[in-house]
């Protein structure tokens, strides 16, 4: 497991985000997902007699824009004690889940899982409703882009009073189950001399609702420990800018929300001669899990 950077973040509940968000690639499909999504979750019956086999088939998506590696994951099967599977309860990628960029033209990756179940022995009479679950843990990241304006404060009382176009924070973010939100304040940034100051915030949403951990942690034990839990590896570049206090690092959820937000503040080295756009790059590396189950009747004979 990566070890954990203590940062100086500040995490919060927001109840509104300012900027620009739009999907990083152009998709076809008509997908609603935003990162790998169990599309099929099937058995071959949906009751069994005692000691008989079933066959149960769950399809995976890769409908956000991230590829998936096959060595950051698997697929987990969990059911009663005295059921019995083949291959295994858990099952490795065997190949990298894609996603879909119509600009590439390459269509949305997929990815099947199946195993073979035998039902309990029960006695004859008896009947007995069972909940199978699946499970996917996967790495993944969201990446956010855009331009910072900054204006000397005279030119920007001007354009106000002329009632001018004034360029403010635009950005783009690609599709993951953990969401990214830009804002800076002021908007845009007036500087009247060298090193001011601007604050930039960077909220994360958990969008699917699904469990966020560290990523590259082991998961062969088919656990996640607390401590690995809700935890986001936040990177920010801001290549024209000194950061005073460190946006980046571990940030974060705590107990129940699905929003962290890191703020920072950022120092303008110089007063640009006219309005100028800053690059600005958000990522947000992280480990997720879904989940889906399906019931079936065992009958004893």
């Amino acid at each position: 497991m990566n070890k954990i950077i203590t940062v100086l973040v500040a995490l919060l509940i927001v109840t509104s985000i300012s900027g620009c968000i739009s999907l990083g690639k152009k998709t076809t499909s008509g997908a609603t997902g935003l990162g790998l999504e169990i599309v099929n979750f099937t058995s071959s019956a949906d009751t069994v007699r005692s000691n008989r086999t079933l066959t149960v088939t769950m399809q995976l998506q890769n409908q956000g824009d991230y590829k998936v590696s096959k060595d950051s994951g698997l697929a987990l099967l969990i059911m009663p004690s005295d059921w019995t599977v083949a291959p295994g309860k858990a099952q490795a990628y065997t190949k990298d889940i894609g996603f879909e960029d119509s600009v590439r033209g390459t269509p949305m990756g997929t990815h099947v899982f199946r195993w073979t179940l035998t039902a309990p022995s029960l006695p004859e009479g008896i009947s007995r409703p069972d909940s199978i679950e699946t499970r996917v843990f996967y790495d993944y990241e969201t990446r956010a882009s855009g331009k910072i304006y900054v204006y000397p404060e005279a030119e920007l009382l001007s354009a106000r009073e002329k009632g001018e176009k004034i360029n403010t924070l635009t950005y783009e973010s690609t599709k993951g189950p953990i969401g990214i939100a830009i804002n800076v304040l002021p908007d845009p940034v007036s500087v009247y001399s060298p090193g001011e100051t601007f604050t930039l915030t960077i909220t994360l949403t958990n969008q699917e609702k699904g469990t966020i951990y560290s990523q590259l942690i082991n998961t062969s034990d088919y656990t996640l420990q607390e401590l690995n839990r809700n935890k986001v590896q936040l990177s920010v570049s801001l290549p024209d800018f000194n950061i005073t206090n460190t946006c980046a690092g571990t940030v974060e959820f705590y107990g129940d929300t699905d929003t962290a937000t890191a703020i920072c503040d950022i120092k303008v080295p110089n007063v640009p001669s006219t309005k100028q756009p800053y690059p600005i790059s958000v990522t947000a590396k992280y480990g997720y899990q879904i989940a889906k189950s399906l019931d079936v009747t065992v009958n004893g004979v």
